[in-house]
């Protein structure tokens, strides 16, 4: 189910909770023109929601719009102000001061949101940020507007002149967007074998071009940020005055149509009128039960009904409020030779509410966060109320910044590289890979975690959220434990040829990123060094070796170097044998002061032990997992959202989750500091493990 629409128990049915249409994915579809049956293009698409944007609880996305766009729009605002008061019946004087300075001002905000456009285009192609990008753009043209009109005294009928340098200003930003963006395209065509990138694949698959393209070009969405959800007759007031050309009709003649139509729909279902009740089912495809209960706002502001209504409505008594019926019909109120004209504006008008009130719904999930005139105190506030939730930045650098903390869990099977080498045929590994992955996908998803990708063997996942913050990493822990479980009971089964698996789980920041091939494929993944963490942790396997020399492997170097020395002793000067010698013995010492030589020549556990034992090793900073893994950062996130009871364990202490019900404890112990492959730093490791494990052979520095 789309993450906009909610359940009206009205009309047993999902949709957007609006006053002029039903809002379901069906009408939305037919209110901007798509005919596609796909209800994924139904309503715009825009990204994840991230978190809680009012007191209400509602959510949505937490913006920094563009730097100085509010100050350019209110620039160009109040310069366009001026301009249409002096051209208003004068026509264009191109040596006017006001015209050059409006220019001036036009020029500049199309550069600046040309600018924060490509951008947006170029460097991010994800799914859903252009709609974004342009509800946030005319939200702030909108109400750069208001202050303007406030600000000058500006009259009510200015907003209307006002509007067409609005689109057109907007339009041509977009426009100039698209020109260049072309002409890079054919210069890489040229040059680039198999190049077919368009703009707009670069904007995304499934991208709503008609709900872009209304944002631009509605007269009501570029003049209004609020449309009242049951009382259209204040706004339509507002719309139809002298000064706006857009429409033909006048404000008594909506009334009269507005208000007749809407006694005649009433009178009707009250009275259970049949064909009446007829038309309306066929028209909305409703059911008379959900009908009756259906404010009938939603009916008078349909248009196909109107549109199918239209001869009848030309007989309808006329209803003029305060003084009831007339014997008058709306053909001969309004007049014949008017009446089509008239019609067809309300119908245009009915649409343009609805549109608005579609666009007007998802700009209100946006929450803009900071202004230019943020003070310190206010920007520590600021930035505090969004750590660890998805922010959009539509300035320049970063574009977006869904870079958020999550728990994330990494599965690596042992043995499974082995067997593709050749040891079974390629159908009996695909089957073993499957025997595996449905039921580890089951754990995954019963305790929260959402799969993010397969990587041959292994399987990264992330619990955020889906889940209350106190449940995500015991989550991991626990899926993480049951995988191993059910890993051991395959195995001792020979239900699958594995040895084992190494899990990892790591709480750090993960940013999504997406790659469109063309308008209808894309592909994700998610990026950063968390997931490089939870990675290594899921290891058997250390950088170590490539970080430093191995003893043995050093005293044959030694041998050899000797050996070289003797060989060439008559054909060096002492000299350059005494640099050499000092070089090497250099290097030795050195590893000798971090107590690597000695260290090393302990015996090293297998890494491929057999499932179930849940060893995990650290030896000389090399990480050997066969069960699961935890560093650092994860542990201190249990111990701030679940209680950990704190005993003593040989020289250390370990913590203990007391597990709901009948599920096993589990124990959590401290095994060392791991040097982990493309990680500088030395990470703590935990391991975790069902507390009734405690007794089975465990080996030296086990967890």
């Amino acid at each position: 189910m789309n993450k906009f629409l909610v359940f009206d128990e009205r009309y047993q049915m999902y949709r957007l909770p609006l006053g002029y249409s039903l809002g379901d994915l069906d009408t939305i579809r037919t209110i901007f023109g798509r005919q596609s049956g796909n209800a994924s293009v139904a309503l715009p698409v825009l990204p994840p929601q991230t978190d809680v944007i009012n007191d209400f609880g509602d959510r949505g996305y937490l913006v920094f719009p563009p730097f100085e766009l509010s100050v350019r729009m209110t620039a160009f605002m109040e310069k366009t102000i001026v301009h249409v008061r002096e051209l208003k019946g004068k026509g264009y004087d191109y040596n006017h001061p006001d015209f050059k300075k409006y220019l001036e001002a036009r020029d500049e905000i199309i550069g600046y949101i040309a600018d924060r456009l490509e951008n947006v285009i170029e460097q991010e192609r994800r799914l859903g940020i252009f709609n974004l990008f342009w509800l946030v753009v005319t939200r702030i043209a909108v109400d750069s507007l208001n202050e303007s009109l406030v600000k000058l005294n500006a009259s009510q009928g200015t907003r209307f002149l006002m509007q067409p340098h609005v689109r057109s200003m907007l339009k041509q930003s977009l426009d100039q967007v698209y020109e260049k963006l072309k002409y890079k395209d054919e210069l890489f065509r040229k040059t680039v074998p198999f190049y077919r990138s368009t703009v707009r694949t670069r904007m995304g698959a499934s991208f709503n071009y008609m709900f872009v393209n209304d944002m631009l070009d509605i007269q009501l969405s570029l003049l209004e940020n609020a449309i009242p959800p049951v009382d259209p007759l204040h706004m339509i007031e507002k719309l139809i005055v002298d000064e706006n050309a857009d429409y033909f009709i006048t404000y008594k003649d909506f009334e009269a149509v507005y208000h007749s139509v809407k006694f005649w729909v009433d009178e009707a279902i009250a009275s259970e009128d049949d064909w009446l009740c007829h038309v309306i089912n066929h028209t909305l495809g409703m059911e008379m039960d959900v009908i009756r209960r259906m404010d009938s706002h939603i009916i008078v502001f349909e248009p196909k009904f109107i549109y199918t209504m239209q001869d009848r409505l030309r007989r309808i008594p006329v209803l003029r409020p305060g003084k009831g019926l007339t014997k008058k019909n709306l053909v001969t109120e309004i007049g014949e030779k008017i009446y089509d004209q008239v019609l067809v504006d309300y119908i245009k008008l009915a649409r343009e509410l609805q549109k608005t009130e579609i666009i007007t719904f998802f700009r209100n999930t946006i929450r803009l966060m900071g202004t230019e005139t943020w003070s310190g105190e206010d920007e520590k506030k600021e930035a505090a109320a969004v750590e660890d939730k998805i922010t959009y930045n539509l300035d320049k650098g970063t574009i977006i910044n869904d870079l958020r903390d999550v728990t994330i869990l990494f599965i690596d099977l042992r043995a499974s590289t082995e067997l593709s080498s050749g040891t079974i045929s390629s159908s009996e590994l695909i089957k073993t890979l499957y025997a595996f992955f449905d039921p580890a996908l089951d754990i995954i998803g019963y305790f929260g975690g959402q799969i993010r990708f397969f990587a041959g063997d292994a399987i990264l996942a992330t619990f955020s959220d889906q889940l209350p913050q106190d449940k995500r990493t015991i989550n991991a822990v626990k899926s993480g434990i049951a995988v191993q479980l059910m890993l051991t009971r395959m195995v001792a089964d020979k239900k699958l040829p594995l040895e084992g698996a190494g899990v990892g789980v790591h709480v750090g920041s993960l940013e999504s990123a997406y790659i469109f091939r063309d308008e209808n494929s894309k592909f994700n993944t998610v990026i950063g060094w968390s997931a490089n963490v939870a990675s290594r942790l899921s290891s058997g396997k250390s950088s170590s070796r490539e970080k430093r020399a191995d003893p043995l492997f050093r005293r044959e170097i030694n041998d050899l170097l000797q050996d070289i020395l003797e060989n060439t002793k008559n054909r060096i000067t002492p000299n350059v044998r005494e640099d050499i010698v000092n070089i090497f013995e250099g290097f030795t010492s050195e590893d000798s002061e971090h107590g690597i030589s000695s260290r090393a020549y302990q015996k090293l556990p297998d890494t491929k032990e057999k499932p179930g034992f849940f060893r995990v090793n650290v030896i000389s900073g090399i990480l050997h997992n066969n069960g699961v893994a935890l560093s650092d950062a994860a542990l201190k996130d249990l111990q701030h959202h679940v209680t950990l009871t704190e005993k003593t364990w040989r020289e250390s202490n370990q913590f203990v989750y007391r597990n709901e019900g009948d599920s096993q404890d589990i124990v959590f112990r401290p095994v060392g500091d791991a040097h982990l492959k493309g990680i500088q730093e030395a990470i703590m490791v935990w391991s975790a493990q069902p507390a009734d494990t405690e007794s089975r052979p465990n080996g030296r520095d086990n967890g």
